[in-house]
């Protein structure tokens, strides 16, 4: 009795123990600070969106007058490690490499910082007297550096204003390196009727006189004047490189540097008017603002704080023209050949789906168009050049196809700049966007070819003023137009969505019991409310989508499915738990779905500048001219050479190095456009590229007619060919060691063996190689206070108890 007495008194005590220091230690953690890391990204992370910053700030007075900040002077510049400041007055430790610091100098004979791809730049100015709001234009020049656009986050008195102040993302200019183009004239042919017709059109000719004929050489010119199609179909003048067969090969493009202004604003495409930033002098009268480098350098002559200026409407545009003439000229530009893109990934491609595309081969492939997937990124832009001939009204008109979005319709936002010294508003143009609907001119859907002149969807075709012997440039951005304001509701209700998943999973886990009362409605009310309104939200935006449209699709059949599933789950606590691994399937299909709408593919034949009565561009082809074409594909493919890939020149035996490619036809594509314009003008080594089946290296290494070069060989094999002495080792060749830096040992050693010496020979170069990769959810780790991103396995480990007492884990690869 005394026994049991006091193993319950000492129970007790024991238990009081270790309640008393569980407490303290949970109050220790409470009350300890998280890790500046996960301090610093949730911060990020939990920035309001810019739709409430501007609700919040409606108030706010417009700024009255226009700053300038001289970029060189009174910077500021924190390196990525977080300690080390430079700025105009620091003397340069020797050895220091100039590339990682901020540094003032000249690019094209203009001043400017030069600020790397990691750390934070900052200026302060004690200009701004009162809290106002500004729209904030940076003039920049990008340095040639890597093919990745320009990206920084934006911070005011070291704080991010808004999320979207995270993801600036600023452009560079590619250009395409054309060559000479050239023909030979057939015989009784006038080299001087070519000339003079290429100077009537602009077009730089010359002739030659060879051993082979008389040669004309021309240059296309950048700025388009007349409509030089006929002369294109009449003489097959083209400005692209063709192989042996006569099939256009892509130019390479470069990067062209030049002074250019960015005015912030969203990388998302969510907003058709630039950002309006709300500052705010501190104690001392200053204001402090920072861009974070994320990736790639750039340099800054001025930061300009200018008031913001609403975009005047059509109406009011057209209204300055009142009694201008109609123009007469017309130009047709070829939308392949455009003066300057945004991105590397922005180049010529070829369509044969039309016998009227401009220009149109069924022997050969012919670069007849741009666009496609390769231009559907909000942000991405290209631009044409063009001057009219007598000053008026003009329409412009465009060939164009847009087959993806079934039931919707794509946007791009046009910008026109001027070369002239003509007062602003003369000619109609601030160096911008023209008026507000020409930043949402929609294409619509359909799965052939369309032609029509640019209009908003709501709108007749739109009229632009040109004035005689002005240079414009025309530049058309992707964008997401009307459909950005539904696309962001969707994503803003994807996130509530997304939260509400969280806080279910959190209490029941990813497996919960359908038959268990877990009493949603008492313990999380608040998400079983939202899930109702999140429901209602993606009803309104189908409703929406399928009156602009005009008619109901996939895309609002999915936003009705996932509504459907919030509204049961939301008014019936009983049906959480039954549907919690549909709503996580949802939830990824509402991703899908966000994906799929964010992108805008078009592709584009060709830009007509025409008077108001002048026909448009034919779109179809009739009936004859199409089946007329389509056989003549047809019956020329017997006669294709298919083998050759863009080859230049033809090979003799033993004169080039053979390679066997044992892949498809896509990457063969690739690797041919490496060799011609890299490798062969570099090495003056030819190859000879064959595109063969995986299984005819051995037969042909047996019969002794193997290549040189063998492509595609799986790791093992290597070994096998190797140790039968059908190899030669590699380790031997010049820049070997340059050429295997990129791997790893682990993914070398499995190409090489020992010889009877013990010396190791390595007999290939690995082309890719694999690694597992790790996801974080930064958010989830924010709010549950882990630090971001766990820098060693013990802190891994010191994660999983806290995600698991919110029945989380973490997905390990079992590899």
């Amino acid at each position: 009795m005394r026994k049991t007495k006091f193993q319950r008194v000492t129970a007790l005590v024991l238990a009081l123990v270790f309640l008393i220091c569980g407490s303290l230690s949970v109050a220790a953690a409470d009350g300890g600070s998280a890790p500046s890391s996960t301090t610093d990204i949730g911060a990020l992370l939990n920035a309001v969106s810019y739709e409430t910053y501007r609700k919040d700030n409606a108030d706010a007075p417009k700024a009255g007058e226009e700053i300038v900040i001289d970029a060189t002077k009174e910077y500021s510049f924190v390196m990525a490690d977080g300690k080390t400041t430079y700025d105009q007055n620091t003397i340069l430790a020797p050895g220091t490499d100039i590339n990682t610091i901020a540094h003032v100098g000249e690019y094209e004979g203009r001043n400017g910082l030069y600020i790397p791809d990691a750390g934070t730049i900052s200026w302060s100015t004690d200009q701004v007297k009162r809290t106002a709001k500004y729209s904030v234009i940076i003039d920049y020049y990008a340095v040639e550096n890597k093919s990745a656009a320009i990206e920084r986050i934006f911070m005011i008195n070291g704080t991010v204003p808004f999320a979207e102040a995270r993801f600036l993302t600023i452009s560079k200019t590619w250009k395409n390196v054309y060559g000479d183009g050239l023909f030979v004239l057939s015989e009784g042919e006038s080299a001087d009727a070519y000339l003079a017709k290429a100077a009537e059109l602009g077009i730089t000719a010359r002739s030659e006189n060879r051993a082979d004929g008389t040669y004309i050489i021309y240059t296309m010119p950048d700025v388009w004047t007349k409509d030089i199609s006929a002369l294109i179909d009449d003489l097959a003048l083209r400005f692209f490189t063709t192989d042996i067969d006569k099939n256009e090969l892509r130019a390479s493009l470069k990067q062209d540097p030049e002074w250019t202004s960015y005015e912030f604003k969203d990388a998302n495409g969510f907003y058709k008017e630039s950002f309006e930033f709300v500052l705010t002098p501190d104690s001392e009268g200053v204001v402090t603002l920072s861009l974070e480098a994320v990736n790639e350098p750039i340099v800054i002559s001025s930061i300009r704080l200018v008031p913001h200026k609403s975009r005047i409407s059509y109406d009011e545009y057209i209204k300055q023209f009142e009694g201008a003439p109609e123009g007469t000229d017309k130009i047709k530009m070829e939308a392949e050949y455009f003066l300057a893109a945004s991105s590397q990934t922005i180049y010529p491609i070829e369509d044969n789906t039309s016998a009227i595309t401009s220009p149109a081969a069924a022997d050969r492939t012919v670069l007849n168009t741009i666009g496609g997937e390769k231009w559907q990124t909000a942000g991405q832009w290209v631009s044409y050049q063009f001057k009219v001939g007598s000053s008026g009204l003009y329409e412009i008109a465009a060939r164009y196809r847009q087959a993806v979005l079934d039931g919707m319709f794509v946007s791009r936002a046009l910008y026109i700049y001027s070369d002239s010294t003509v007062a602003p508003g003369e000619d109609g143009y601030y160096n911008g966007i023209p008026f507000a609907e020409a930043a949402n001119l929609r294409f619509g859907f359909s799965s052939d070819w369309q032609s029509e002149a640019l209009n908003d969807g709501e709108k007749d075709a739109f009229k632009f003023y040109f004035k005689e012997g002005v240079v414009y440039t025309i530049k058309f951005e992707v964008t997401l137009g009307s459909m950005g304001e539904i696309v962001n509701t969707v994503q803003t209700s994807l996130d509530s969505i997304n939260n509400d998943y969280l806080k279910i999973l959190q209490l029941t886990g990813s497996n919960p019991d359908p038959l268990r009362d877990y009493g949603f409605n008492r313990i999380m009310p608040d998400t079983m409310i939202d899930l109702i309104i999140q429901s209602r939200t993606l009803y309104t935006v189908a409703e929406q989508l399928a009156g602009i449209a005009g008619d109901k699709s996939s895309m609002t059949a999915t936003l009705e499915k996932v509504a459907r599933l919030l509204d049961t789950m939301g008014k019936d606590e009983d049906e959480v738990a039954k549907n919690l691994e549909q709503l996580k399937s949802n939830i990824g299909t509402l991703g899908t779905w966000l994906s799929d709408a964010k992108v805008q593919p078009l592709q584009l034949d060709f830009l007509s500048v025409q008077g108001e009565s002048e026909e448009l561009p034919k779109a179809k082809a009739g009936f004859f001219k199409a089946i007329g074409f389509e056989l003549s594909k047809f019956w020329k493919s017997f006669f294709r050479n298919y083998d050759r890939m863009g080859a230049l020149s033809e090979v003799k035996e033993g004169e080039a190095v053979e390679v066997w490619l044992a892949y498809g036809r896509d990457q063969s594509q690739v690797i041919r456009s490496l060799i011609n314009n890299d490798f062969t003008p570099n090495s003056n080594i030819t190859v000879d590229l064959k595109l063969v089946a995986g299984s005819t290296l051995l037969p042909s290494i047996l019969a002794q007619k193997g290549p040189d070069v063998y492509i595609g060989l799986g790791q093992g094999d290597v070994i096998n060919y190797a140790i039968r002495g059908a190899l030669l080792p590699i380790e031997d060749q010049a820049n070997f060691e340059e050429a295997i830096s990129d791997f790893n040992e682990a993914a070398m050693i499995v190409l090489g063996i020992e010889d009877s010496k013990g010396d190791f020979h390595y007999y290939g170069r690995p082309e890719t190689q694999n690694f597992n990769m790790m996801f974080l959810r930064e958010d989830v780790l924010s709010d549950l206070g882990i630090e971001i991103p766990p820098k060693t396995w013990d802190d891994v480990l010191e994660a999983i108890p806290i995600l698991q007492a919110n029945n989380m884990q973490i997905g390990m690869h079992t590899d």
